[in-house]
């Protein structure tokens, strides 16, 4: 098997219906003439903004309903892409994915409105949950494109160290993991 190619799409890149959906189709291409392709995709455009200001927010002593409003806006967008870019019967599977996301960031929205502060750890889990949602998306496109894709959730993958907000990735626990996981899907 070649070796795959990995292509890197930042939030602008899929932030829209139509930016998703170019990804998608230079997926296609790049796999056509390459072969393999392993995709890492951003959170959609400005969605990282906006988990990072709301948890700023409730260390501050916002209530609950900014974290509500978020989760409302960033549920919407990526709504707005489905409904682009999906049938309707693969929407709601891509959607949940979405979903499952957005309520851990409003419970860790709520934690962290209680205690009025942020740990690192928990800083880190609402930073990554961006592109936890947007990676189940661009699967399903993929797939409405009639390109296999299957998202991988990268804390499946990547093993780190305790040093959260600078972790530095552990290459001998990791890679077998990529292996592993990633290898019987190209």
């Amino acid at each position: 098997m070649p070796r795959p190619l990995v292509l890197k799409f930042g939030g602008t890149s899929v932030g829209a219906p139509e930016a998703m959906g170019q990804a998608a189709q230079v997926v296609a291409q790049a796999r056509r003439e390459h072969g393999p392709v392993v995709v890492v995709t951003s959170a959609l455009n400005g969605i990282t903004d906006l988990l990072l200001e709301t948890t700023r927010a409730a260390t501050q002593g916002a209530n609950g309903k900014r974290g509500a409003a978020a989760a409302a806006r960033i549920l919407e967008a990526h709504r707005a892409i489905a409904a682009a870019l999906l049938p309707p019967d693969a929407q709601a599977s891509a959607l949940d994915a979405v979903r499952q996301r957005v309520e851990t960031f409003r419970r860790l929205i709520s934690a962290i409105a209680v205690l009025g502060e942020v740990t690192p750890r928990a800083y880190d889990a609402v930073a990554s949950l961006g592109e936890r949602m947007s990676a189940p998306l661009l699967a399903a496109v993929l797939e409405a494109q009639g390109v296999p894709a299957q998202a991988v959730d990268a804390t499946e993958l990547i093993v780190t160290d305790a040093n959260f907000q600078n972790a530095q990735p552990n290459l001998a626990a990791s890679t077998p993991r990529i292996r592993e996981r990633l290898l019987p899907l190209l």
